[in-house]
C-alpha cells in the first residue's frame, strides 16, 4: 500500500442530498454523487492523507478486512483522480 499523500484536486462544492454526498466541478461542470464509504473518503481529502490512513478509519468504521478495504480504497481514489476530483499531494 502507498504511503503516498492524497488530496482533493478539483474546484468542487457538495452537499448531502439523502444518503449520498452530491458534487458540482465548477470547473467541469459535472455533478457527482458518492454515498457511504466513498463519501467517507472524500471527506477525508479536506486534507493531505495517505492511502494507508483511509483505510485505517475505514476499517474502524465498517465492518470489512483491511485487505478488502484497500482494494476499493485504491479504486475509488483512481475513479476520483480519473475524474480530475482528487490527485496525489506534492
Amino acid at each position: 500500500m502507498s504511503d503516498r499523500m492524497w488530496t482533493r484536486d478539483a474546484e468542487c462544492v457538495g452537499t448531502e442530498v439523502e444518503d449520498a454526498l452530491v458534487l458540482l466541478d465548477l470547473d467541469g461542470g459535472s455533478y457527482f454523487a458518492l454515498n457511504g464509504p466513498a463519501a467517507d473518503i472524500w471527506e477525508a481529502l479536506a486534507e493531505p492523507v495517505t492511502q494507508a490512513q483511509l483505510v485505517d478509519r475505514l476499517v474502524a468504521k465498517y465492518r470489512v478486512t483491511p485487505e478488502q478495504c484497500a482494494v476499493s480504497v485504491a479504486r475509488v481514489l483512481d475513479e476520483l483522480a480519473g475524474k480530475g476530483l482528487a490527485r496525489q499531494a506534492a
